[in-house]
Formats: C-alpha cells, sequence, structure tokens
C-alpha cells in the first residue's frame, strides 16, 4: 500500500495501489534474548522497510496522566450501599439495661 496514490485515479474505498519499487517485504525482528530471557522490542520499521512513527511519551508525561484523572482508570466512585435495616425490638433484644430505676414505695400500713 502506498501512502500518496498515483496521481490521476480516484481513490476508492477498498482499493489500493501498489508500489513497485518495493522489493522488501519482511517482517522487522522484534525479540530479542537478553541473559537467557525473551525480551520484546518495538518494531523501529515496517513491512517493506518504511520507518514506523510512533510518539514516545517521557516519564514525566506518563505520570502526570497517571495521576491526572483516576476517574478515566478506575471509573466513577461506587457508592457504599446503605446499612440493612435492624428493628430496635431485634437490636436490642436479650440487653441488659444498666440504670437503676427507683420508684416511690407507699406504704399503707
Amino acid at each position: 500500500m502506498v501512502s500518496n496514490p498515483v496521481h490521476g485515479l480516484p481513490f476508492l474505498p477498498g482499493t489500493s495501489f501498489t508500489d513497485s519499487t518495493k522489493t522488501a517485504f519482511h517482517r522487522s525482528q522484534t525479540l530479542g534474548y537478553k541473559n537467557g530471557y525473551a525480551i520484546a522490542r518495538r518494531p523501529t520499521v515496517g513491512i517493506g522497510g518504511t520507518r514506523l512513527q510512533f510518539n514516545q511519551l517521557s516519564q514525566a508525561d506518563l505520570d502526570e496522566l497517571a495521576n491526572k484523572a483516576p476517574v478515566l482508570t478506575y471509573g466513577e466512585p461506587k457508592q457504599t450501599p446503605p446499612a440493612s435495616f435492624i428493628p430496635a425490638h431485634v437490636a436490642f433484644d436479650k440487653k441488659v439495661s444498666s440504670g437503676i430505676l427507683r420508684y416511690p414505695l407507699h406504704s399503707s400500713f
């Protein structure tokens, strides 16, 4: 496929023009080995030997994006559900009151 099509021909969807000057169509190798472990690398050249253009962010830019809006990463915070309703006669069942009640005692002697 060519980034700049042949001049004079309209570009129709599904139609692509090949560049007849390209002869190497192998894929670049992206797997290397370091200390016996396979390490994946970013490809620097694409199919046909063309340079790949990609934007690489610095560590400061990545940190700024990571800390800027955690809502983008984790979504909206969820509200805690309300506690389930427990009636008073169930909540205070078998509880002993520690108060002393004093009633006046009227003696009828």
